[in-house]
C-alpha cells in the first residue's frame, strides 16, 4: 500500500508542477517551437484566394511618384481607379498620420473603402485578458466617411518575436463595446454580412471565438488573439504595382481593372523598402502578414488553440492512465522495461495526435506540457519501480538466504540442542532411576545433592533458552520497535543476565558511562541481546580470568556526533585472519556454537544506522567499538 501511494504521489506532484510551468507561460517558447514546426507541415494545404489582391507601393512606383509620404490626390487617384473596377473592398494598410490639405476624397455613403486607425497600447497589458483601449490615433478628416475605420495591429510573441498572430478584438473604454481590425471587417463586407452581426463569444471547448452571423466563426485565446496560417514560403498574392493600377485607369481600360478587382478585396501597402518582419514562413511585410490574415479569414483556415481547461483535461487523463499501467505493472511484478514501452508509447500517441490534429483540422493540442508529464512521470516512475523491485528482489535474496542458512545450521542445530538435551537427560534419569531402585545412593538423606542435580539442569535448560535468544534471533524478521531507553540501564541488565559467565571466568568487570548521556530511542531487547553476546564474548576470551571495560560517551567524527559505547577485555586477543570473518555467518573459532552472534550484533547495529568496528591483538585483547548517530538514535532528551 505504501509503494502505491509513492507512485501516486509521485505522480501527482510532477502533473502539478508541469501544470504550474504550463499555466504560467514558462514553457511557453517551446510551445512555440513546436507550433512552428506543425504549422510548417500544416501550411503546405494553403493556397493564397483569387479573391485577394494586392495593390503595392513598390521600387517602381516610388520611383515614378517620389518616395513615400505622398500627397491626397495619388490615394484619391488610386481610389478613383479602384471605384470603377467595383471591388468588395479595398483596405488602404498605411497609417496616415497627418491631416491632408485641399483637394476632395468622395465617398459614397455606401463606400467600400477601409482605413486604418491605430490605437495607442496600454501601459499595462494584463495576461489572460482582453486589451482595453483608452485612445486612437486621428486619421485624415477626409477618411472620415469611410465605410470602415479601425486597427490592424500584429501581435508579436514575447518569447521569440515572430509574429504568429493578430489582435482580432480589443474592447473600447469610451464606449465600452468590443472592436475588430478592418481585416475582419472587410471579410464581413466580402461576405455581405453588416458589422453589427460580430459578436464575441465563448465555448467550453474552444474558449472564446468570434462569430460571424452562421458564416463564420474566429477562434481567439484568452488575450483576443487569432493565429495566422501562413502560406509556404515561396506562395505569393496576386499583386500589381500601385502605379500600373493608375497607368491602365489613365489609358481608360476599364475593362482590365474589373478584371483583376471587381468583387475582391484589395489590399494597398507597402512593398519596397518596407520593414520585414520574422514569421513561421520567414521573413514579411506587414502588408504580407495582413493579406495571410484575410487569406484564412475568407478561405476559414483558422488554427484554433484549445482552452486551459482542455488541456488541463487532456493530461489528467494521461495522469489516469500513467498511474493505471504503473500500478498494474508494479501489481503483477512486471518488468520495468514494459513499464518504460508503456510510457513510451503514451508520448508517441501524443506527439501524433497532436501533429494530426494541426495537420487536418487546425486544432492546436499543446505538445509540450502533456509531454513532459508523460516523460517525466515516466522516467519517475520507472526508477521508483525499479526501485521497488530492487527492494523486493534484496527482501527475496536475504530470504533465500536465510532459508539455505536453515539447510547448512541444521547439522550444527541439531548436535548442539542433542548434546544439551542429553546433559538435561543424565541427571534426570540418574535421580529417578535412584529413587526407582529404592534410593541406593542414599540422595533421600543428602538434599543437597538433588539441588545439585537441579541446578544442573536448570543451568542446561537456560543455556538453551540463551542459544535461542541470542544466536538463532539472527532469523528473526529485521524490525524495531523504538522506544526511549537509557544506555546505562541497558548495559547493567546485560551485565546481570552474564552474571554467572562474569564469576565463572573470574572476570573483573569495569563500567563507565557519562552521565550525560540523554535517553535514546532504540529497540532496547535487540541492544539488550547485541550486548549480551559481545559480553559473554569477552569471557570466553578470558577463561583464566581478567579486565572487561565497558564504556558509553559522546563521539565527534568528521562534524558527526556519535554514542560510542567500547568493549574492551584483555583476553586471547585474534589473529588478523579470524579478525576478516567473525561477523561471518556460522564461523566460530569454538568447538561448540553456532557462530552466529557476532553477525546477530553487527545487524542490530546497522537496523540502529550505526557500525561496528573491532580491534584484536593476539595475547592483548580485543576491543568491539559501537557507534551510534545521534540524528538515528536521539529521539528524546529529556
Amino acid at each position: 500500500m505504501r509503494e502505491h501511494l509513492w507512485i501516486g504521489s509521485i505522480s501527482i506532484l510532477i502533473f502539478a508542477l508541469v501544470l504550474l510551468a504550463g499555466r504560467y507561460k514558462l514553457l511557453e517558447f517551446v510551445e512555440l517551437k513546436t507550433f512552428d514546426k506543425r504549422h510548417s507541415y500544416a501550411s503546405e494545404r494553403i493556397s493564397p484566394s483569387d479573391e485577394v489582391v494586392l495593390v503595392t507601393i513598390d521600387s517602381k512606383s516610388q520611383s515614378l511618384l517620389g518616395s513615400l509620404p505622398w500627397s491626397y490626390d495619388v490615394y484619391l487617384g488610386l481610389y478613383n481607379a479602384l471605384k470603377e473596377a467595383n471591388p468588395k473592398a479595398v483596405g488602404m494598410m498605411i497609417w496616415f498620420n497627418r491631416e491632408w490639405e485641399g483637394g476632395e476624397l468622395e465617398l459614397d455613403p455606401d463606400n467600400n473603402l477601409f482605413v486604418i486607425k491605430p490605437y495607442s497600447l496600454p501601459p499595462v497589458m494584463e495576461r489572460d485578458e482582453i486589451p482595453t483601449i483608452t485612445s486612437w490615433y486621428p486619421i485624415p478628416s477626409r477618411f472620415e466617411p469611410a465605410k470602415g475605420k479601425s486597427y490592424s495591429y500584429m501581435t508579436r510573441s514575447p518569447e521569440d518575436g515572430i509574429y504568429r498572430s493578430a489582435q482580432m478584438v480589443v474592447k473600447d473604454e469610451l464606449s465600452g463595446r468590443f472592436k475588430f481590425p478592418i481585416e475582419l471587417l472587410m471579410t464581413c463586407r466580402f461576405l455581405g454580412l453588416n458589422e453589427d452581426q460580430i459578436v464575441l463569444r465563448s465555448g467550453f471547448w474552444k474558449g472564446k471565438y468570434i462569430e460571424i452571423g452562421d458564416l463564420l466563426k474566429v477562434p481567439v485565446d484568452s488575450d483576443g488573439r487569432a493565429y495566422i496560417t501562413y502560406l509556404p514560403p515561396g506562395d505569393t498574392f496576386n499583386s500589381i504595382s500601385f502605379v500600373d493600377v493608375l497607368e491602365i485607369y489613365q489609358n481608360g481600360d476599364l475593362g482590365q481593372l474589373r478584371r483583376l478587382f471587381s468583387d475582391k478585396i484589395v489590399l494597398v501597402g507597402e512593398s519596397a523598402n518596407a520593414y520585414r518582419v520574422p514569421t513561421p514562413s520567414g521573413e514579411m511585410t506587414a502588408l504580407e502578414i495582413r493579406a495571410n490574415l484575410v487569406n484564412d479569414l475568407v478561405g476559414g483556415a483558422f488554427i484554433t488553440r484549445l482552452s486551459f481547461r482542455v488541456n488541463l483535461i487532456y493530461t489528467v487523463l494521461f495522469l489516469i492512465l500513467s498511474a493505471f499501467i504503473t500500478l498494474i505493472v508494479h501489481r503483477y511484478e512486471g518488468r520495468v522495461s514494459l513499464l518504460a514501452t508503456g510510457y513510451t508509447v503514451f508520448l508517441l500517441f501524443h506527439l501524433a495526435l497532436c501533429f494530426s490534429l494541426f495537420q487536418n483540422w487546425g486544432i492546436w493540442l499543446d505538445m509540450v506540457t502533456p509531454g513532459l508529464f508523460i516523460s517525466l512521470n515516466g522516467i519517475s516512475c520507472t526508477l521508483l519501480l525499479n526501485y521497488i523491485n530492487l527492494k523486493r528482489t534484496q527482501r527475496q535474496l536475504v530470504q533465500s538466504e536465510k532459508e539455505a542458512a536453515f539447510g547448512v545450521m541444521s547439522a550444527q542445530v541439531r548436535h548442539e540442542i542433542r548434546n544439551i538435551l542429553n546433559s538435561i537427560r543424565a541427571p534426570a534419569e540418574m535421580v529417578r532411576n535412584n529413587f526407582q531402585k529404592g534410593d541406593p545412593l542414599g540422595m533421600r538423606d543428602k538434599p543437597d545433592e538433588i539441588v545439585s542435580e537441579m541446578n544442573a539442569i536448570i543451568e542446561r535448560v537456560m543455556k538453551l533458552n540463551d542459544m535461542i535468544e541470542n544466536e538463532l534471533s539472527f532469523f528473526q524478521e529485521a524490525s524495531l520497535r523504538m522506544q526511549p531507553v537509557q544506555i546505562e540501564e541497558l548495559i547493567r541488565s546485560a551485565v546481570e543476565i552474564c552474571r554467572e559467565e562474569i564469576k565463572g571466568n573470574k572476570v573483573e568487570l569495569f563500567i563507565e558511562v557519562d552521565p550525560s548521556l540523554p535517553l535514546i530511542s532504540a529497540d532496547g531487547e535487540k541492544l539488550r541481546i547485541a550486548f549480551i553476546n559481545l559480553i559473554r564474548n569477552a569471557c570466553q576470551a578470558m577463561p583464566d580470568g581478567g579486565t572487561l571495560l565497558i564504556s558509553a560517551k559522546y563521539h565527534s567524527e568528521k562534524g558527526a556526533s556519535f554514542v560510542k559505547l567500547s568493549f574492551k577485555d584483555t583476553g586471547c586477543g585474534m589473529s588478523k585472519e579470524v579478525r576478516k570473518r567473525i561477523f561471518e555467518p556460522f564461523f566460530t573459532t569454538r568447538p561448540r556454537g553456532l557462530g552466529l552472534g557476532l553477525s546477530n550484533v553487527r545487524n542490530i547495529v546497522k537496523l540502529h544506522h550505526g557500525r561496528i568496528e573491532v580491534e584484536s591483538k593476539e595475547n592483548v585483547g580485543t576491543t568491539f567499538d559501537i557507534l551510534l548517530p545521534l540524528m538515528a538514535v536521539k529521539e528524546v532528551e529529556e
